[in-house]
């Protein structure tokens, strides 16, 4: 048997992984494991390398290294795709307050699209109505080539990957609808132009939340003596809550004792079930 195909020890073996931490072993064959960004579904990837030799599995996953940050790089967090359409969406009212503010006092302020009536703000309505129609109609369709080029130079201004461009566009029709609702809300004074910012009213004194306790592992070993003490824990039912513990405290993490209640318990759930399902 020659050197490079020999067995590495147990001792090099957790050296190696030591030093290549998105590499784990399971049954002798090596994988690549990572944790994926809050903002992308799903607790983590796991990818068999289908060997069982250290250096192959260590340069595969160099190379899932690169695959891995270029993919990852390229997935636009929601977060910021809704900020960018509210900045949107607010440039846009903006606009709508520098025209409404400079027409002419009787006069509409939006003219063109259809002929004047005798009312003004029927002018404006009949205009917005019109527009808002048509908006609603291709956000229905899903016609994303009328605002082609408004989502082209947003994803210019803010360096988004082509991945998001479908997204963005669906977020950009979104935006044309709620803006044209708003400006009519506006034309009916229903909604404020100049005066948009809320009388600033004191909130209501609250109590400080209550802190989380100690953590799981520092509350651990006072509720075995009362068990073992009290409850009459005895060698093997001992032995077995000691490994339901820590089987806990491996897979959902050291825990504030008083980290509780249904939302938190279907996080743990789905934290533990992702990371026993990738094991």
């Amino acid at each position: 048997m020659s050197p490079a195909s020999r067995k590495p020890s147990r001792k090099a073996s957790r050296r190696e992984h030591a030093d290549a931490s998105h590499l784990t072993r399971k049954d002798g064959v090596y994988y690549y494991r990572r944790g994926l960004p809050e903002h992308i579904e799903g607790a983590e990837v796991a990818v068999s390398l289908g060997t069982r030799r250290y250096r192959e599995a260590e340069h595969l996953a160099d190379k899932l290294d690169l695959i891995y940050s270029s993919a990852v790089s390229a997935v636009s967090s929601p977060a910021d795709l809704r900020d960018i359409l509210r900045a949107y969406l607010a440039d846009a009212l903006e606009d709508d307050t520098t025209m409404r503010l400079s027409a002419r006092p009787g006069r509409p302020v939006y003219r063109g699209l259809v002929g004047e009536a005798r009312d003004v703000v029927d002018t404006d309505l009949e205009t917005v109505a019109m527009c808002l129609s048509d908006g609603r109609e291709a956000l229905a369709e899903r016609n994303v080539k009328s605002v082609q080029s408004n989502v082209s130079r947003l994803m210019e201004e803010h360096g988004l990957p082509e991945s998001a461009r479908n997204s963005l566009a669906y977020g950009v029709l979104e935006a044309h609808v709620k803006l044209l609702e708003e400006i009519e809300r506006r034309i009916l004074g229903h909604a404020p132009v100049v005066f948009t910012d809320a009388p600033s009213v004191s909130p209501l004194r609250s109590e400080p939340p209550a802190p989380p306790g100690p953590l799981f592992s520092e509350a651990l070993p006072a509720y075995v003596d009362h068990a073992v003490k009290d409850r009459g824990w005895r060698g093997q039912s001992a032995a077995q809550n000691a490994a339901t513990f820590a089987m806990f405290q491996e897979v959902c993490g050291d825990l504030p004792r008083r980290c509780r209640g249904p939302q938190r318990y279907a996080e743990v759930y789905s934290c533990g079930a992702a990371r026993l399902d990738g094991a």
